[in-house]
């Protein structure tokens, strides 16, 4: 009765990133590629990632934002999104 389903944070990342790209392409939008910041293996994850969407290409890399702009500036924009909401 009392018994939790164990789930660490890896998957609840995996599961979010998940959640987001589908609620994107359930908005109509194209995507064609995404970058990911890893948590855990980056290879599983991006094979992950693409058995659940094959059309989209994605890139999966440790410390993706220090390598890639784009992920620095989404790092950047979610975490004033996250303050702002912490905030109100």
């Amino acid at each position: 009765m009392l018994q939790k389903n164990k789930i660490n944070l890896n998957e609840i990342s995996h599961n979010s990133a998940m959640g987001l790209v589908s609620r994107v392409l359930n908005m109509g939008v194209l995507l064609t590629e995404v970058y990911v910041d890893t948590v855990g293996d980056p290879e599983k994850y991006r094979i992950s990632l693409s058995e659940r969407f094959p059309s989209i290409k994605f890139v999966v890399a440790k410390k993706a934002d220090s390598l890639y702009p784009v992920v620095s500036r989404a790092s950047i924009v979610a975490k004033v999104t996250r303050d702002r909401a912490l905030r109100d």
